[in-house]
């Protein structure tokens, strides 16, 4: 069937990229995040994470702290665009 951790991580991320579209120019770390949206910081830095390896989000190393912000969705890591063909580039 489901795994409740799984389910409870998914339900974690949803928050958090609803928290980005609400507040797209937001930067903060996962303890930030985690206190916005009231949930665990455990599961709030997982999330973010994974959003980060997946391209979502950015992830800064900022002295000793780790801060997380919406990468533009111009750019992917590689410097192409994130949506080929959303700009009218298509062909």
């Amino acid at each position: 069937m489901y795994d409740k951790g799984d389910v409870r991580n998914s339900v974690v991320r949803i928050d958090l990229l609803a928290f980005f579209q609400a507040n797209p120019h937001a930067i903060d770390t996962a303890a930030g995040f985690a206190r916005r949206l009231h949930r665990p910081l455990k599961d709030v830095a997982a999330a973010a994470d994974a959003l980060a390896g997946i391209g979502i989000l950015e992830r800064i190393e900022s002295g000793s702290h780790t801060v997380y912000r919406l990468r533009s969705i111009d750019e992917d890591a590689e410097g192409g665009t994130l949506f080929e063909g959303s700009r009218g580039n298509d062909r």
